[in-house]
């Protein structure tokens, strides 16, 4: 044939370059590229590259990118004054929130907790000191008594809008009256409705409106950051504030005389005689318990549980006696313990079982040592309350009584005075914590 030319091999590099093939229908072809060129190679043509030249695809495609032409000295300055403009002000202020939030973690204005449900850490901001006081200073009141043993004067707490303020009983003392002096420098004349000696607590009326403190709505547990605040002992309308933690929850103190009850708060707050009947709040503000005067031999500070005494105060208003629970025996002290001298005829202990010699252990698994430590942690219980008492009979016999407590009888037939013995002295003792 006339035009059985041949055409070019594509992949032959003595063909001419520069002429453009031409399809079946005559049209121009695109220019072949060069075989290193193609994106994707027969293995066979692998083996007829050389080793220098072989080549992915990705490194090719590096290969082929330009590189930028080289900066200027005022482009580069230019592009740092840009960064610097960017990057150091918002370095600078995560920086500032970082010690920001450990600042505030430190000092407690943010406390941080773990959820028990999903185990996550969450932050749950709390008042600061100053506010929180402002807040309560409304409710604590300092409060004024006199009888024959001379002047005292502590603090109150009203826990009802309708004029109850709660003090120390042994701030009262034998007073029928008091005098209240409030934040706004109010002077009061306050009746006292009746007290709780066993409690160290007291009930008032000052017959008119007065702001409640807020009561606290969640526990409290032990290491927990407190505030013990009181009226100021200058009559200054700024409240009398110390800060501690929280040490025991299950405090005890027997005192003959004086007050006898268990599950106290502790707490290493400095509480002074000022402070008496003041409040223990929460970091929140809420009222935790009512302070006790200070107990001789005790450094740190006892409050009564601000449930038990909103119980006591019910009690005291409704019935005029707060009517703690009772075994119904007296006791010995000695080396070994407390050891039952009398039980009262068809008292709680009585019908439990309990005899005369027994040696008393424990209390509702409480460890005591004295028969004053009995006393304090039954009278912790209400009437009607179910009580274990451990005892040891004889030598070795260990029983075991569940007793349901009654009502505390008069003094002469009350438990709070121990029996004597003639060869074992009888020691007032104070515990604390189980």
């Amino acid at each position: 044939m006339a035009d059985d030319a041949r055409m070019p091999d594509p992949d032959d590099p003595t063909a001419p370059r520069g002429e453009s093939p031409t399809d079946d229908d005559g049209r121009p072809r695109r220019p072949v590229p060069d075989p290193l060129d193609r994106v994707w190679r027969h293995p066979s043509e692998m083996a007829r590259s050389s080793p220098s030249r072989r080549f992915s695809r990705f490194a090719h495609r590096n290969l082929r990118r330009r590189r930028p032409p080289p900066r200027s000295d005022a482009e580069r300055a230019a592009r740092a004054r840009l960064r610097n403009a960017v990057l150091v002000p918002v370095g600078s202020a995560l920086a500032g929130a970082g010690v920001t939030l450990a600042l505030l973690g430190a000092f407690g204005s943010v406390r941080f907790e773990r959820s028990d449900a999903n185990d996550t850490v969450s932050a749950s901001t709390t008042p600061e000191p100053e506010a929180m006081v402002g807040r309560l200073a409304p409710s604590i009141v300092a409060v004024m008594a006199t009888d024959t043993d001379g002047h005292r004067r502590g603090s109150g707490v009203a826990l009802r809008h309708r004029g109850e303020i709660v003090t120390s009983a042994r701030l009262v003392g034998a007073a029928a009256t008091v005098t209240v002096l409030t934040v706004a420098g109010e002077r009061l004349r306050a009746d006292v409705i009746d007290l709780d000696a066993a409690a160290d607590l007291a009930l008032l009326d000052i017959h008119r409106p007065i702001t409640a403190a807020p009561i606290a709505t969640t526990g409290i547990g032990v290491g927990e950051s407190v505030y013990a605040i009181g009226a100021d002992p200058s009559g200054h309308a700024t409240p009398w504030v110390t800060r501690g933690i929280i040490a025991s929850t299950d405090g005890l103190v027997a005192r003959t005389p004086g007050p006898q009850m268990a599950g106290l708060i502790v707490t290493d707050a400095l509480v002074d005689t000022h402070a008496a009947g003041g409040a223990l709040v929460d970091a929140k503000g809420g009222v935790l318990g009512i302070l006790l005067s200070p107990v001789e031999g005790r450094r740190e500070g006892l409050a009564l549980p601000i449930s038990f005494a909103a119980e006591i105060t019910r009690r005291l208003r409704t019935n005029g006696d707060a009517d703690h629970g009772w075994l119904g025996l007296h006791g010995i002290d000695t080396a070994e313990g407390p050891i039952v001298g009398e039980v009262i005829r068809h008292g709680p202990a009585d019908r439990a079982g309990v005899r005369f010699g027994d040696l008393i252990l424990s209390v509702d698994g409480r460890s005591v040592r004295s028969m004053a430590e009995v006393t304090a942690v039954v009278r912790r219980h209400w009437p009607r309350e179910v009580v274990e008492l451990r005892v040891r009979r004889g030598k070795s016999d260990l029983e075991t009584f569940t007793i349901t407590i009654g009502a505390a009888r008069p003094a002469a037939a009350d438990d709070t005075t121990p029996a004597t013995s003639p060869d074992a002295a009888v020691p007032i003792a104070v515990g604390a914590g189980r």
